[in-house]
């Protein structure tokens, strides 16, 4: 039981900077490759005969997502942190409970 706790942190943490790895990642492929990457439009880009560029662009476009799934991800957290809380009192008081019969 303890396990699932971790596992659902750890897909809101993901949950909120998705958007960021996107953009990290669009940016380092893009630097990588010597291409130029930015919102405002598409720009060539060879890689391995491929023109990435449309791809590197929708990753970085994909980045604004963070204004929306960041402060999502505050929210989640702070009800996941809620019910962590909750769950080690009631296995506290239990514990407690169980000891005293």
């Amino acid at each position: 039981m303890r396990k699932i706790w971790f596992v659902v942190l750890a897909a809101i943490i993901l949950f909120a900077f998705l958007p960021v790895l996107s953009v990290l990642l669009a940016g380092i492929t893009a630097q990588v490759s010597g291409c130029q990457v930015d919102e405002g439009s598409v720009h060539p880009c060879m890689i391995a005969g491929f023109d990435a560029g449309e791809l590197l662009y929708s990753l970085t476009v994909l980045g604004w997502l963070m204004l929306a799934t960041i402060p999502a991800g505050l929210i989640m957290l702070a009800i996941w942190m809620i019910a962590f809380l909750v769950y080690l009192w009631r296995r506290r008081r239990q514990g407690r409970a169980s000891r005293l019969t």
